[in-house]
């Protein structure tokens, strides 16, 4: 997941600033496989994480991870016309490059603390033996 965190945002800078000063079209499209690639690592590691922290619970987790993402996504087209035509491609790639990787910070901060805050949780983990 610390990967896709490092590779998400270097994504929309190379795509935004590319576009911007319109370099050849396969430079833009490098930089949106980036932040697809960077999509799909931090989605299996949330989607990981969660069903290694939430034990029985695992799918109403994944079903809150699912609900917070569509709501991402389904308010992300209310506002980026808006974003693109003040800001232009470049500083619009900029500024979501920078909100990843504010967002992305407690990646790195739940891989290192991840089993303490695991032990902490009492009653989402059976117990040894527990069925």
């Amino acid at each position: 997941m610390i990967i896709g965190c490092v590779v998400y945002p270097i994504g929309f800078l190379l795509f935004g600033w590319s576009a911007q000063y319109k370099l050849f079209w396969l430079v833009p499209n490098i930089g949106i496989f980036f932040v697809s690639v960077g999509i799909i690592i931090i989605s299996q590691g949330i989607k990981l994480y969660t069903l290694s922290a939430y034990g029985e619970f695992a799918a109403s987790a994944q079903g809150a991870v699912n609900f917070t993402r569509a709501i991402g996504s389904g308010t992300f087209p209310l506002f980026a016309p808006y974003l693109l035509q003040q800001l232009g491609y470049g500083w619009t790639g900029t500024v979501l490059g920078g909100v990843a990787m504010v967002i992305g910070i407690p990646g790195p901060i739940l891989w290192y603390y991840g089993p303490r805050l695991r032990k902490k949780a009492e009653g989402l983990q059976k117990e040894e033996g527990e069925h």
